[in-house]
């Protein structure tokens, strides 16, 4: 297209003469056109008339204006169309308003959608914060129904949001605590009231199975602006309670040893008064005299009172016997026959010593008691007979261990472990097992001071002990006494505890009644690669194994609560899933587990393959591993 003809103000308005424009190219003069005004100008050309508005640049002065252009198509007298006429009024004054607010609604419309991504970002970081926090978090009405219910809730109820969602609130809370305090709770956790909103409650909680357990929770209102929702942060206080149950025991053996050294204090001096009177009297009377069998008397007894009185002073840390450097394995062989002699010959005694085992700085002396005492109290738990297993090995604790002990700490320790065969233990003989002057045996037979005496040698030589008793199944206590680094002894190299753990990628199920025990193996296997589930008994466990058939592992506890043992459970699920791999974990020792009668013949290798509590983060990935990669036969593993 070549112009023809212009107005004066087209003229004007591009700085241009009559003979500037005439006979030239429309797109030479003007080659910023846009396509989109060509294809305008294409279908005028076709025939149509255009009307467009759009906006334009003044080459002049360079503003932005608004046209609007209308394109006529110019025909000759047959109608054939051979130009076009372009009208273009600057319509710019006409819509200055509707172009700001245009402008204005971009602005606004851009400011939105940036709130909005931000808006969107900030709720998927809380939600992500609060889906993933470490603890139960549970958002409800006014009313207690259950509006949110985080996975760390999942976790300690056993409810899945789903199913928690829509509940009242109460049902998490179990009764049992005295007086009106579950009706105050459960109002309480309903209302959030201000007074103790933020502060730890201590209530009773309730899992979806039924079991109760010790919880600890915070309250606390949420200000919506309409009738209002109460955000509740639980915490299972399972472990908690059993640290400060472990806390208050040792500061109670403190308390008592403080006692019962100034009372040995006291005691020993009216002995000796006593003592040397008798004494002195027994030599000024005649030796026929009726009163020499009196007065031997007398001193046997204050003779047998100094005896007491002395493992009253040592168990207060009153004395301080000299210490060494010594291999354990030696003190034990060493007495091994005079062990024999004190317990009966319906007794077998089987020695599992580990060599080359770490020294320790100990009093060997006072080992040997140690030692002695653990058999005493093991022959008396077995009057119609039993094994006596005394073995020894080179332990390595890590956090994780050390965090299910108050009076534990990580680092490398010489385990000695004592089982029996025997009765077994009550968790109220338990508890009060290590204090001075108790005993479950007639009155008279015993001072009650032999675990007493046990705990005060295990205290000063710095260590730790563990108990470990099931009614009927019998008894393991282990002693932790840390490994000296002191002399020229040769010693064996520490376990490497930055080597690379083995890894898999396999489904394990982990059972155990400990949730804390659950917890830990769970975090270590699934650093690993593996898949976890976990159940806290055996029913769970089954009902788990029936609703998956990815499960490649049973990793379970052998003594446990509602009547499956590990054994059972493994039998029971090995008819759901036939060459199901197992492997099992005790506070008993593998070999106490050769010796127990609930033990079954069939599976020798699985117990032989025991692995012992507590295990650390390697113990744990070799024998999953092993276990994992075991042959054909299912009493492997």
């Amino acid at each position: 297209m070549r112009y023809m003809a212009a107005s004066n103000q087209w003229l004007s308005d591009h700085g241009l003469e009559h003979q500037d424009y005439v006979g030239v190219s429309h797109y030479e003069l003007s080659p910023e056109i846009p396509e989109h005004g060509k294809a305008l100008h294409r279908r005028a050309l076709d025939g149509e008339a255009i009307v467009s508005y759009d906006d334009d640049v003044d080459q002049t002065e360079a503003t932005r204006t608004w046209l609007k252009r209308e394109i006529m198509p110019l025909r000759d007298a047959g109608g054939t169309v051979r130009g076009l006429a372009i009208f273009a009024k600057n319509i710019s004054p006409d819509i200055e308003p509707q172009i700001r607010f245009i402008e204005q609604a971009r602005v606004l419309d851009e400011t939105i959608r940036r709130r909005t991504a931000e808006l969107e970002r900030s709720e998927r970081r809380f939600r992500s914060a609060f889906e993933n926090f470490p603890i139960g978090l549970v958002i409800y009405s006014s009313e207690g129904t259950i509006e949110t219910f985080n996975a760390g809730a999942e976790a300690i109820f056993g409810w899945n949001a789903a199913d928690a969602v829509g509940r009242n609130v109460s049902t998490l809370l179990a009764d049992g605590l005295p007086g009106d305090r579950d009706a105050e709770l459960k109002h309480l956790f309903q209302t959030a009231d201000p007074k103790v909103a933020g502060r730890p409650i201590d209530a009773i909680g309730l899992r979806k199975n039924g079991d109760a357990f010790p919880v600890q929770m915070r309250v606390g209102a949420i200000d919506t602006g309409e009738d209002g929702s109460y955000l509740g942060a639980l915490t299972d206080a399972t472990e908690i309670k059993a640290l400060q149950e472990q806390l208050l025991r040792a500061q109670k053996m403190d308390a008592m040893g403080l006692l019962t050294g100034g009372i040995a204090h006291d005691f020993n001096n009216i002995l000796g008064i006593i003592m040397g009177n008798l004494e002195i009297l027994r030599l000024e009377i005649d030796e026929n005299s009726p009163a020499v069998k009196l007065i031997d008397s007398a001193l046997a007894g204050t003779t047998r009172g100094a005896e007491i009185t002395r493992k009253l002073m040592v168990f207060s840390q009153g004395e301080n016997p000299v210490s060494g450097l010594h291999h354990l394995n030696d003190i034990i062989r060493g007495f091994d026959e005079l062990l024999q002699r004190s317990l009966t010959a319906s007794i077998d005694v089987e020695l599992a010593l580990t060599d080359p085992l770490w020294p320790v700085e100990i009093d060997p002396g006072g080992f040997e008691e140690t030692i002695l005492n653990l058999a005493l109290n093991a022959r008396d738990a077995m009057p119609e007979g039993g094994s006596l297993i005394i073995e020894t090995a080179n332990k390595w604790l890590d956090e994780a261990c050390a965090s299910h002990n108050s009076q534990s700490q990580a680092g490398e320790f010489v385990m000695i472990s004592v089982s029996d065969t025997g009765c077994g233990m009550s968790e109220h003989v338990k508890a009060k097992g290590f204090e001075p002057f108790f005993t479950t045996k007639p009155r008279g037979t015993s001072t009650g001071l032999g675990l007493a005496m046990v705990y005060g040698f295990v205290k000063r030589s710095g260590g730790h002990m563990k108990i470990y008793s099931e009614i009927g199944e019998g008894t393991t206590i282990r002693l932790f006494l840390p490994r000296a680094r002191l002399g020229e002894v040769t010693e064996t190299p520490a376990e490497d505890t930055h080597a690379p753990l083995p890894r898999g990628h396999e489904t394990i199920l982990v059972v155990d009644d400990e949730p804390g025990l659950i917890a830990i193996a769970a975090a270590v296997l699934e650093r690993l690669g593996y898949t976890v589930r976990h159940a806290s008994d055996g029913s769970q466990a089954l009902r788990l194994l029936r609703q998956h058939d990815d499960i490649d592992l049973l990793f379970s506890d052998v003594v446990m609560p509602g009547g499956i043992d590990g054994y059972k459970l493994t039998t029971l699920a090995r008819d759901i899933h036939p060459g199901l791999r197992a492997l099992l974990t005790s506070g008993f020792t593998p070999k106490h587990e050769e010796h127990s009668q609930s033990s079954r013949g069939e599976w020798t290798r699985l117990k032989a393959n025991l692995l012992g509590k507590p295990y650390n983060q390697a113990e744990l990935a070799v024998a999953i591993r092993a276990a994992l990669d075991a042959g054909e036969d299912p009493a492997l593993g």
